[in-house]
C-alpha cells in the first residue's frame, strides 16, 4: 500500500475545514431560505391512522440548520473513527520521510480549531455552529469516559489532551460578559459535558 502524499492529506483536511466545519461554511440568504417550503401536495399522501382516516402533517418550516448539521456530524464522525485514527498513526511507518506525514495530532487540532474557531473570536456562534459544536464535545466526552477497545492508545490519549484544553477554553468563554443566554447556556452545557 501507498499513502496518500501528505501534502494531497493536508489539502483535504483543509478543505473539509472551510467548507464543512468553518464559521462560514454553510451560508444562506435569508431571502433564499424564506423560499424554502415543503410540496403542499406531498404532506397529503399519506395518513396516521388508518381508523380515524388523519392526514399527517409535515412541517412548514424546512430545518437547514439539521440539514447542514447532518453533513457535518457524518464527516466529523468518520474523521474521528477509530479505524482513521489507526490509519492515520501507521502511516509514516509507510513512508520514506515519516516526518512529513500527517499527524493524528494534526488532525484533531485542525478539527477542534476551526469548529471552535468563535472561543478565539469572541463571536456569538448560530444555531448551525452550535449543533456541530455539541457533537464534537459529544465525541470528545464519550472517548474520555466510554474509550472504545478498539482505540489506539495514542488516539485514546490525544482526545483525552484535546479534550482538558477544549475545556479550559470553554471555561474561558462562557465567563466572558455579554454573551448571549442561548451562547451562554451552549458553553456551560458543553463545560459540563
Amino acid at each position: 500500500l501507498t499513502p496518500t502524499d501528505a501534502a494531497q492529506q493536508r489539502r483535504a483536511l483543509n478543505l473539509l475545514a472551510r467548507n464543512i466545519f468553518a464559521v462560514d461554511a454553510f451560508k444562506f440568504k435569508p431571502e433564499f431560505l424564506a423560499k424554502l417550503v415543503p410540496d403542499f401536495d406531498a404532506r397529503w399522501d399519506s395518513v396516521a391512522d388508518d381508523d380515524i382516516a388523519v392526514p399527517r402533517v409535515a412541517p412548514i418550516d424546512s430545518s437547514v440548520a439539521g440539514r447542514v448539521f447532518a453533513v457535518q456530524r457524518a464527516t466529523l464522525n468518520q474523521l474521528m473513527r477509530d479505524s482513521v485514527a489507526a490509519r492515520v498513526l501507521v502511516a509514516p511507518e509507510k513512508m520514506a520521510d515519516g516526518s512529513k506525514a500527517l499527524s493524528l495530532a494534526e488532525l484533531y487540532g485542525t478539527l477542534q480549531k476551526t469548529i471552535w474557531s468563535e472561543l478565539d473570536s469572541g463571536a456569538p456562534s448560530n444555531l448551525m455552529r452550535r449543533n456541530l459544536q455539541r457533537e464534537h464535545v459529544r465525541l470528545l466526552a464519550e472517548a474520555v469516559s466510554k474509550p472504545s477497545p478498539a482505540a489506539p492508545a495514542d488516539a485514546r490519549s490525544l482526545r483525552r489532551e484535546f479534550a482538558v484544553d477544549l475545556l479550559a477554553q470553554l471555561r474561558k468563554a462562557a465567563a466572558k460578559p455579554g454573551l448571549s443566554i442561548e451562547n451562554r447556556a451552549h458553553l456551560n452545557e458543553s463545560v459540563a459535558l
